[in-house]
């Protein structure tokens, strides 16, 4: 890069009147000249217009090639233009380190558009001592007179609390589809009692009643920071059931698990999951919700793909049988930036089981009550198999009461785990309900074939 050799004395810094028309600058780059993000000119109250792009003056693909420009990620890059005090980079492999309040977070960033709002520092390279190829040093060159070059945009002038920072603006009065800069950039002043080389630089000189000519415009508008989702979510068992009740109604535990990640496996027992995820963006931010379920194992891993995919903030629900499961919840938002993972363990718990043999002489039991045939007349026996359910700390649970049933809703063998009636058309179907001592209520009925005796009947005699 060719530099602007003058030695800049702070007493008596050389300004130039310049009028827009026709203005042409020198000691610019060779190539030819392109389109750059920002265009326009800057003023500043010292060293006047300040060129933020070669298109100012030039038409694209003649002259020299010089600009500023914003990346997709807000970084400024390039150079502005000053016929008094030379190249302003936005370049950190050429400026060097800004002063130690850069609000940037690390050494690898300038200028940089945030938000609406740009933020940082830019250098008149003019004022380091510069090798060829950058500056050497982050304070004044040896040819600068104690002025350093650096400016800064999101700093008031501490002399006046009017000029607050340089920001990018949506166009309500679009100027050829572009968007407005407004506010000030600050170069510091040498002294208590000096303004410094270049003091205050206006982006819009309209705010001021100045030229109106003197205007900084974007061909980008502002970057409006992605925040990344939250995922959460909360386990529901107020679904968890505990059995029928005998009228056949599935009814809620009444002593419900200490966890409110744990359920039981009884039938139509289930654990929902209440999508809680946010996006600081604002919830329609969320594009997808992506549940994923491990086990049964603690130890098991989750799958490499979602076993459910639903767009939004979306629920879901568990229906398993008795073992240890995890599940993971990942959102993803319209920009596609992923969430954390959220993941939780999960318990079902062994549920009742209601179950009964039948046995046709009480000693043989291998036979399922629905392939044993028994006379009309005859003693059936039944036999109390259920497994009672567990308490949330693992204790089995005992049979606390039974019930056994004909067809007809008689009650038979006092509720003992073994009974025995005589078989009847009315004991082609019996049921066992059972309550266990973790108050667990269920039912189940079974069907016997009866045979029935021989029905005799009177005939009146033939004429």
């Amino acid at each position: 890069m060719k530099l602007n050799k003058k030695k800049i004395i702070l007493s008596a810094i050389f300004i130039t009147s310049i009028s827009i028309v026709g203005v042409s600058f020198a000691d610019a780059p060779g190539a030819p000249c392109q389109d750059h993000t920002l265009l326009g000119f800057g003023w500043s109250e010292n060293v006047g217009a300040i060129s933020f792009s070669c298109r100012n003056t030039q038409i694209a693909g003649t002259g020299s090639d010089y600009g500023v420009d914003i990346a997709a990620d807000g970084k400024l890059s390039g150079h502005a233009w000053n016929e008094g005090i030379g190249y302003i980079s936005f370049d950190r492999s050429e400026t060097k380190t800004p002063p130690s309040n850069d609000p940037c977070s690390d050494d690898s960033c300038t200028a940089q558009l945030q938000g609406d709002k740009i933020v940082g520092w830019a250098r008149a390279i003019s004022a380091c001592n510069w090798n060829g190829t950058k500056c050497t040093n982050s304070g004044a060159g040896s040819n600068a007179g104690g002025w350093d070059g650096w400016i800064r945009f999101d700093l008031s002038n501490p002399s006046d609390a009017v000029k607050i920072g340089v920001q990018i603006n949506n166009p309500s009065d679009p100027y050829n589809g572009k968007y407005p800069l407004t506010g000030w950039a600050f170069s510091g002043k040498d002294t208590a009692t000096e303004r410094g080389v270049i003091g205050s630089i206006s982006m819009n000189n309209a705010n001021t009643g100045g030229p109106v000519a003197y205007k900084v415009v974007s061909s980008i508008g502002p970057i409006i920071p992605n925040n990344i989702p939250i995922a959460d979510f909360a386990c529901d068992n107020s679904t968890c059931r505990c059995g029928f009740d005998f009228s056949g109604l599935l009814i809620p535990c009444n002593v419900a698990p200490v966890s409110s990640c744990t359920c039981y496996d009884e039938d139509n027992s289930y654990l929902a999951f209440k999508n809680l995820s946010t996006d600081p963006d604002g919830l329609s931010d969320i594009e997808w919700s992506h549940w994923y379920e491990a086990g049964p194992g603690l130890s098991s891993p989750f799958p490499s793909s979602w076993t459910r995919e639903l767009p939004g903030i979306s629920q879901y629900s568990m229906d398993k049988s008795q073992g240890d499961y995890k599940l993971k919840l990942i959102v993803v938002d319209k920009k596609g930036a992923e969430s954390l993972p959220k993941d939780v363990n999960i318990e079902f718990l062994r549920g009742l089981k209601v179950d009964f043999s039948c046995s046709e002489d009480g000693v043989d039991w291998s036979v399922s009550c629905s392939n044993i045939s028994v006379e009309e007349g005859k003693t059936v026996w039944f036999k109390d198999i259920s497994t009672p359910s567990e308490s949330s700390s693992h204790v089995n649970g005992l049979i606390n009461s039974r019930a056994w049933k004909h067809k007809d809703g008689t009650v038979f063998g006092n509720g003992e785990s073994t009974a025995t009636t005589t078989a009847s058309m009315n004991t082609s179907e019996i049921t066992l309900a059972v309550v266990d001592t973790n108050n667990h209520k269920g039912e189940k009925m079974q069907s016997l074939k009866v045979i029935p005796l021989p029905r005799w009947k009177e005939l009146p005699p033939f004429k």
